[in-house]
């Protein structure tokens, strides 16, 4: 979708083609975006997310099993994004591309779809509806008040609230739903052209 952007930016920044070639290759195989396309880092997160997952049910990893591993890669991913001044996080931080990858956040918002799998939260009272999403709004009021290193777990329990809130949500297959849902996923795939 963004390759002509990709050719673009490698052809406007003045930088040797063979460093333009490394870093298009580096943005594929490993960050999973390029120049305009930093949306798309779960695609390629996903894949490294669901190679990882295919080897825990190899094994057959618990939930809790699974919750924990998401937790500490999690808590790691945020210890290397807010210690760039430490010589090491910052290395292992390049060469991880961040932690908007498979390795770290996209794996931790996939264990949290497949606990809600497991534990069968779909179908849930309406009495519960309105605690989770009641429980994800005042979860995410307070950690948008605190400092993002010490939040940053908040929003993903909110996030996952949240989820199970929309999952349990009963929309009929009409026109308007279905046109609604198309849009978003054109202007969600398109909306970089719009700002570049």
């Amino acid at each position: 979708i963004y390759l002509p952007l990709t050719i673009y930016y490698a052809w406007i920044n003045e930088s040797p083609y063979y460093k333009d070639f490394i870093w298009i290759m580096y943005g594929y195989i490993i960050k999973g975006d390029q120049f305009m396309s930093w949306p798309l880092w779960y695609l390629l997160a996903m894949v490294y997310t669901l190679v990882m997952y295919h080897y825990a049910t190899k094994h057959k990893c618990s939930t809790s099993t699974l919750f924990l591993s998401a937790l500490i890669l999690s808590t790691f991913g945020y210890v290397l994004e807010y210690n760039q001044n430490n010589s090491i996080c910052k290395y292992i931080y390049f060469l991880t591309a961040g932690t908007r990858n498979g390795l770290f956040q996209g794996y931790s918002f996939f264990i949290i779809g497949v606990i809600i799998k497991r534990q069968n939260w779909i179908d849930i009272s309406e009495t519960r509806k309105f605690i989770y999403l009641l429980a994800a709004i005042i979860i995410y009021a307070i950690a948008s008040f605190l400092p993002v290193t010490k939040g940053v777990f908040m929003y993903h329990i909110a996030c996952g609230l949240l989820f199970i809130f929309l999952m349990n949500q009963k929309v009929s297959h009409y026109l308007c739903p279905l046109f609604v849902r198309k849009l978003g996923i054109w202007i969600y795939f398109t909306h970089m052209y719009v700002v570049f």
